[in-house]
């Protein structure tokens, strides 16, 4: 059945814009359902999925318009997930629709937070839906870690040093940090003659801003907390002695003991079970991230879809890890299910702009196009030593930032400005 959609008027110029017809004949969801065979080129060619003023956009246009958008980033991200599946293959891992639902409701237990409102926040902050959570970040995760499985135990060693980190002994301090050993040493000896100036120096002289604000305090310093120098030092002071120049990496670090903290009262008996599972959880970061690097060196990866020459050759294959294909049909498909609703937008968009563009017989010209860039960047503090908008170090950090091509950014954001500001006309701004 037909759906009759009013734009509505965000400003003038959305007002120059008549009623669009869409024919939904299809949701989003129902778009990326792959069957086994796949309908021919025509008969999805045929179906539109909307009509704009009687002008057709469809299922096809839409598919290809999300691939070229989209089909780089998605490619890589379905080649990853091959990697995975065939190590799970190969070691017999697997990894059900309940372990994914259960590793959801673990983590919104740990968080204290209903499982709804952790799924919903999940959306907002990452930007993903829930399929996608599940299958891209929460899968892969659980894989990963049972891969990484026989690594993750920890021995009574780690965890008596988990222990003492977190329940050990600490030493109050304030710190110096320099960027050479001469200066470090010059300050050393001016705090030495009057170790109460240690706070003002630290403000003074120190390079690491966030002590130097309050006068050189950290945090109590713990053993097995980082550099092992900067702790054995730490601990070896008296209250109110000063260290040695300690150099960790690049910094010569100056510490006064302002006070020891005993050790907390409580037997390791008692929290080896939680001391084991957060070590467990560290853990697996850390593997899961060196194992999955690992898989990713030793696969045979050929990403046809990244390559114009391949292209030619192989139109109908995205890619290829060790040998098993990747076709451009499931690159499509996962493209329209996760961007389709935004694309969609972006060319109704373009349509209804190109079509009130040219009733008022106005153009976009690139000059236009190009003038706004540049303003974006000048107005984003994008400027050469010469003091003129630096265009292509914005075009690139904008693409970056949005995960977009320059070509698509200029396509779907900015002539889309400049369409709107040629319709709006000049606006008089009067002093009320």
């Amino acid at each position: 059945m037909q759906r009759l959609l009013w734009v509505t008027s965000l400003s003038r110029a959305r007002e120059l814009i008549q009623r669009v017809v869409l024919l939904p004949l299809l949701s989003v969801c129902c778009l990326v359902q792959v069957s086994a065979i796949e309908p021919s080129a025509d008969v999805l060619a045929a179906k539109p999925a909307a009509i704009v003023n009687g002008t057709n956009i469809s299922d096809a246009e839409l598919a290809d318009a999300c691939l070229a958008r989209y089909g780089s980033l998605v490619v890589g991200a379905l080649i990853n997930k091959v990697i995975i599946e065939q190590a799970c293959e190969l070691h017999g891992v697997t990894v059900t629709t309940a372990d994914v639902d259960n590793e959801i409701n673990d983590m919104s237990r740990r968080f204290n937070v209903p499982r709804d409102k952790w799924i919903a926040l999940i959306q907002r902050e990452r930007g993903v839906t829930e399929k996608q959570y599940r299958e891209d970040i929460v899968w892969p995760m659980i894989a990963l870690r049972r891969l990484a499985k026989g690594s993750l135990e920890p021995t009574d060693e780690q965890l008596q040093k988990q222990f003492k980190n977190q329940y050990g002994p600490t030493v109050k301090a304030r710190i110096i940090v320099l960027g050479n050993q001469k200066n470090a040493e010059e300050t050393r000896a001016e705090v030495l003659r009057d170790p109460d100036s240690f706070g003002h120096v630290a403000r003074e002289k120190s390079v690491d801003i966030g002590s130097a604000s309050v006068g050189g305090w950290v945090q109590p310093i713990r053993y097995f907390s980082g550099s092992p120098e900067f702790e054995t030092a730490a601990f070896a002071l008296s209250d109110g002695k000063i260290s040695e120049v300690v150099q960790v990496a690049d910094q010569f670090i100056i510490i006064k003991c302002e006070g020891h903290l005993p050790a907390s009262d409580v037997k390791f008996s008692d929290v080896r079970p939680r001391l084991a599972e957060v070590f467990r959880e560290k853990q697996s970061r850390v593997l899961s991230s060196k194992i999955f690097g690992e898989l990713q060196a030793k696969a045979a990866i050929e990403n046809t879809l990244n390559s114009s020459e391949k292209k030619l050759s192989s139109p109908n294959l995205a890619a290829r890890v060790n040998g098993q294909p990747i076709s451009i049909s499931e690159v499509r498909a996962v493209c329209v299910e996760r961007y389709g609703k935004d694309v969609l937008q972006a060319l109704l968009t373009g349509v209804l702009l190109n079509q009130a563009l040219s009733r008022q017989e106005l153009i976009v010209s690139q000059e236009d196009v190009e003038r706004e860039v540049a303003r974006a960047a000048e107005s984003m503090g994008f400027q050469t030593p010469e003091g003129k908008p630096d265009v292509s170090t914005w075009l690139e950090q904008i693409s970056k930032e949005n995960k977009q091509s320059i070509e698509f950014y200029l396509t779907d954001i900015v002539r889309p400005t400049v369409a709107l500001k040629k319709l709006v006309g000049p606006v008089s701004v009067t002093q009320d």
